[in-house]
């Protein structure tokens, strides 16, 4: 999802044409539930809040994916809604280090909360930073910082899956 994500918005630079950067706001909207799904399964964390932004921004897509194929499908206000599909991802990331810094013992992981709390700076700063492609004031800088980071930031995350000690050097 991500690199289709990642390559539709490339696709609608490079061409102009808006078709592209329709699929890349659809896109845009199934980062979150992508993500969430990928975060209950890499954490196994399974409790009502989670499950509940998972199922929220399901619904959330859905509707804003429906209504963008009616009439307000050019609006800003729907784009910006679109835009902001992945913020249930940084509702994750505030939830994680919340539970790490009241709840320590919340999860049985080898890493130091210290050391989660760098990955959840990353994700959250990966997130803001991508997020870029929709402000244009930005330019082009921003957005090619935004997926460099974020390319820099999936393989650290995929090192630490492959090769689990990774965090803990």
């Amino acid at each position: 999802v991500i690199a289709v994500w990642a390559f539709s918005f490339f696709l609608e630079k490079y061409f102009g044409n808006g078709t592209f950067y329709k699929v890349h706001l659809a896109l845009n909207l199934l980062l979150a539930p992508t993500g969430i799904f990928f975060v209950r399964a890499l954490t196994r964390v399974e409790s009502r809040f989670i499950k509940f932004l998972y199922a929220a921004s399901i619904v959330y897509t859905v509707v804003v994916w429906g209504l963008s194929w009616t009439s307000l499908g050019q609006t800003p206000f729907l784009k910006g809604l679109a835009f902001f599909g992945p913020s249930f991802l940084v509702v994750v990331c505030f939830y994680f280090m919340f539970l790490d810094l009241f709840w320590p013992s919340w999860g049985a992981s080898p890493v130091s909360t210290a050391r989660k709390t760098w990955i959840y700076i990353g994700a959250l700063v990966v997130l803001l930073m991508a997020a870029m492609d929709h402000v244009p004031a930005m330019g082009e800088i921003m957005p090619s910082i935004g997926n460099i980071l974020l390319c820099i930031y999936l393989f650290v995350i995929s090192e630490a899956i492959i090769h689990q000690r990774l965090l803990n050097l």
